[in-house]
């Protein structure tokens, strides 16, 4: 007997980031005893691709804009979390009438949403089994920024995550079950309010063998690190000014400006951090079609994360393709690496310069380190394997 799902989430099909690349892979890797349905939201100023999902059925509602600064401030002096009262205001009314029209036409068994935002739109669906994988804690999320800012963002920060915790506090009640990507993560949840929690971590679309190893051979003479994900994405934007401003003058010094290239991999306008001091060595790609080829030119994947919470796809991405990684504790989080740990771990800019020297010092330790991730992150993370823990969920119903 087949489960009718619902899932609703932002758009599960191209341009993928950390969200909806999940959702997509989740769905794309269920089996014959799920009948998805999805029901998407999107912005206007969104360029959408194509989504080959094989699906039951598809709807997408549309919202004008994305939320503003001054309607961040509204919400945060109503006491309200900011961007689940900015859907709730866009999208709540037109989303409640769709999704009781599906769940009555194609006989929904279970809703499945994904993130933390658009569940605040659902509280008045009931009667039928409701399952939520928020991905990131927001309220973590917002407390590990305020970690890592000064004064003003700092008060902001801390203001925003309260605001979060007790939205959490009340969504995650009217749901039956909570999918979170990591402990953390859960821990946090847990400290908030007592229900069904699971750990289902990130996927990754595993490859049959080592790309970085069957590619060890390199045509380029230079030093190429780099970095990838949503730069407009705040922890991913603080990352890449932290390699740009910190890290790669350092890096530039000691192996000489025309031996060494950083990749700047994704979309995002970066202003003027790419300026007259680093353009010949800092190369910003934006967003690429073929990302593995892009990630493949790369010696070592530098991660240098201070602020986040969730499961980082972009180290499994890397990872996947057997490239070591250098990156801060924050980068690894719910991740099993598979391998020393030390040598990929850094958490300031001395053991940065350090860790990253070694590893180019070490050609043969660099590939011992590249065979052992790869055979541990395709062992673990399959979106084969993460489906069929969702699809165990599904049948406890």
């Amino acid at each position: 007997m087949k489960n009718n799902v619902l899932y609703i989430s932002h758009y599960p099909g191209e341009p993928f980031d950390g969200g909806n690349i999940h959702v997509y892979n989740v769905i794309k890797n269920l089996d014959n005893t799920i009948s998805p349905n999805v029901l998407y939201y999107y912005y206007n100023d969104e360029k959408l691709g194509d989504t080959d999902l094989i699906l039951n059925n598809i709807k997408g509602i549309s919202i004008k804009e994305k939320i503003n600064n001054l309607s961040r401030l509204k919400y945060i002096l109503l006491g309200k979390a900011p961007g689940p009262m900015y859907l709730e205001e866009k999208l709540k009314k037109k989303l409640v009438v769709d999704v009781k029209k599906i769940i009555v036409k194609y006989d929904i068994d279970i809703l499945h949403v994904w993130g933390p935002n658009i569940a605040g739109c659902l509280e008045e669906i009931n009667d039928i089994k409701k399952i939520i994988t928020p991905c990131d804690s927001f309220s973590l999320l917002h407390r590990s920024y305020a970690k890592n800012s000064k004064f003003l963002k700092k008060i902001y920060h801390k203001l925003v995550s309260k605001l979060y915790k007790n939205y959490e506090k009340k969504i995650y009640n009217n749901f039956d079950e909570v999918v979170f990507l990591t402990s953390r993560d859960m821990t946090n949840a847990k400290c908030i309010v007592d229900r069904k929690y699971y750990v289902i971590p990130n996927g990754i679309n595993t490859k049959q063998e080592n790309m970085y190893l069957k590619n060890k051979e390199k045509t380029s003479d230079k030093i190429i690190l780099g970095f990838h994900g949503n730069l407009e994405y705040s922890p991913n934007f603080d990352a890449v000014k932290y390699l740009v401003n910190i890290l790669g003058p350092k890096l530039s010094e000691i192996y000489g400006r025309e031996k060494i290239e950083i990749h700047l991999i994704g979309k995002g306008n970066l202003g003027d951090l790419i300026n007259e001091k680093n353009f010949d060595y800092v190369k910003n790609f934006g967003y690429v079609e073929d990302l593995e080829k892009a990630l493949l030119k790369l010696d070592i994947y530098i991660s240098p994360l201070f602020s986040g919470a969730g499961m980082k796809n972009k180290i499994l991405e890397a990872f996947s393709l057997g490239i070591p990684i250098v990156g801060t504790s924050e980068s690894f989080v719910g991740i099993n690496v598979g391998c020393d740990f030390d040598y990929l771990l850094a958490n300031n800019e001395e053991v940065f310069i350090e860790k990253i020297f070694q590893l180019l010092k070490n050609k043969e330790k660099r590939f011992e380190i590249s065979d052992k991730v790869y055979k541990s992150i395709t062992k673990e993370y399959s979106w084969k394997n993460i489906s069929k823990k969702y699809l165990e969920l599904y049948g406890e119903n």
